[in-house]
């Protein structure tokens, strides 16, 4: 005896083929821990945009703990070597010889004196940034109410180190910073970012973070990352590269 008619789904199936993004795959490079794409992100240049390639360079959101496309104007981005008075500019800072050195023991070091009436933050920061050594290298501003000095270039190979004849000012020995990486990572599989329902989901992805890479083959923002013209795989590149990534 015959029971009711039903009617089975459809299912359709999908082949995906990997990207030759490795040029030498054995040892296949620094594998990081997998980590969560954020469910914002859209891959442009495949159909279906929610299907996120592998190759994707995407980098950290601190605030979120998730990842998004290298040129997401919410990820992170590298960070210059800063450092900030211990005080604010007063009539002791007169007159002052500010020292600062870029890059380690034995890099370039310059001297910035003060105006005889250089006496307020704002003061101290525009004779800082008239300085054409200063300005070709650093950056002064005024941040939480005393004044800091920052690098021009940024990321974790940037270092500062500033000093006072005026010793209240920076310490007696100074104040030294390193600048910091953002967390850039190339994605090594297809991932989706949509449910069976069609809704946008957050989603794990393996990835690494250096290799011998294929250049030619990376995607920022939906293009091939040798076409990105924000800047993001500039700095990216950078990042992988400290790392020990080498590219061909």
């Amino acid at each position: 005896m015959s029971g009711p008619s039903q009617t089975l789904p459809h299912y359709t199936s999908t082949t995906i083929t990997p990207r030759k993004i490795l040029i030498i795959e054995t040892g296949a490079g620094i594998q990081g821990e997998d980590i969560t794409l954020d469910s914002g992100n859209a891959d442009a240049g495949n159909t279906p945009t929610w299907r996120f390639r592998d190759g994707n360079v995407v980098v950290l959101v601190t605030a979120t703990g998730r990842y998004v496309e290298a040129d997401d104007a919410a990820g992170d981005v590298n960070q210059s070597a800063s450092a900030s008075a211990l005080e604010t500019a007063d009539v002791d800072w007169q007159s002052t010889t500010i020292t600062v050195r870029l890059g380690g023991k034995g890099g370039l070091s310059f001297d910035v004196v003060l105006g005889a009436a250089d006496d307020t933050d704002a003061e101290v920061v525009t004779a800082l940034n008239a300085n054409a050594t200063f300005a070709a290298h650093c950056l002064a501003d005024v941040d939480g109410g005393v004044v800091r000095i920052r690098t021009r270039r940024a990321g974790a190979d940037q270092n500062i180190h500033v000093t006072s004849s005026l010793a209240t000012a920076y310490g007696a020995s100074g104040i030294g910073a390193n600048g910091t990486d953002a967390d850039y990572r190339v994605t090594t599989i297809s991932t989706e970012l949509q449910d069976e329902n069609g809704t946008a989901i957050h989603a794990p992805v393996e990835n690494l973070l250096a290799a011998h890479f294929d250049e030619s083959e990376l995607i920022v923002g939906g293009a091939a990352a040798t076409a990105d013209t924000t800047g993001a795989w500039a700095e990216a590149r950078a990042v992988l590269s400290r790392r020990g990534a080498i590219f061909g």
